[in-house]
C-alpha cells in the first residue's frame, strides 16, 4: 500500500504541519522567553513591551517571536475574560448558587501562559493553534 492510499483510507489522518522556526538560543534568551509569558500573570504586557522596545532584545528573533505571541495571547485572554464575565452574570442570574463554582473559568487563561512559558524555557517555538496562523497571515511574525 502506498502512502497516498494510506492517507485516503485513514479518515483521522492529520495534515502535515510545517515545523516551527528553529532559533539559536542562549540560556539567557530562553529565560527571557519564559519570563515574557510568566510575567503576563503578574504585570500584563510589561515584559513583552520591554523585549520589543529594547534594541538588544528586539534583534533576537527568538525573543521577538515569543514577545509578539505573548501580547497576542494577552489580547485573546482579555476577550475571553470579557466573555467569561458575561457567562458568569447570566449563570448567576439563573442559578445564583452556581456562582461559587463559576470563578474557575477566570483561572483557565493561566494554563496557556504557563505552558508556552515552559516551552520557551526549553528553547522551543510552538505554534499557538489559531493565533500563530493569524499572526503569520497578517505578517506580524
Amino acid at each position: 500500500m502506498t502512502n497516498l492510499e494510506t492517507q485516503q483510507l485513514d479518515p483521522f489522518a492529520l495534515p502535515e504541519e510545517k515545523p516551527a522556526p528553529a532559533f539559536n538560543t542562549t540560556s539567557d534568551d530562553r529565560l527571557w522567553g519564559a519570563l515574557i509569558y510568566w510575567s503576563q500573570l503578574i504585570l500584563p504586557a510589561v515584559a513583552p513591551a520591554i523585549a520589543l522596545l529594547s534594541d538588544q532584545t528586539n534583534k533576537i528573533k527568538f525573543l521577538r517571536y515569543h514577545a509578539i505571541h505573548s501580547l497576542a495571547l494577552l489580547v485573546a485572554t482579555l476577550l475571553y475574560e470579557i466573555l467569561a464575565a458575561m457567562v458568569v452574570v447570566l449563570i448567576g442570574a439563573v442559578l445564583p448558587c452556581s456562582i461559587c463554582l463559576t470563578w474557575l473559568i477566570f483561572v483557565l487563561p493561566v494554563v496557556p501562559f504557563a505552558y508556552y512559558g515552559i516551552k520557551a524555557y526549553q528553547g522551543e517555538t510552538p505554534d499557538v493553534p489559531w493565533l500563530t496562523k493569524f499572526l503569520a497571515n497578517n505578517r506580524i511574525v
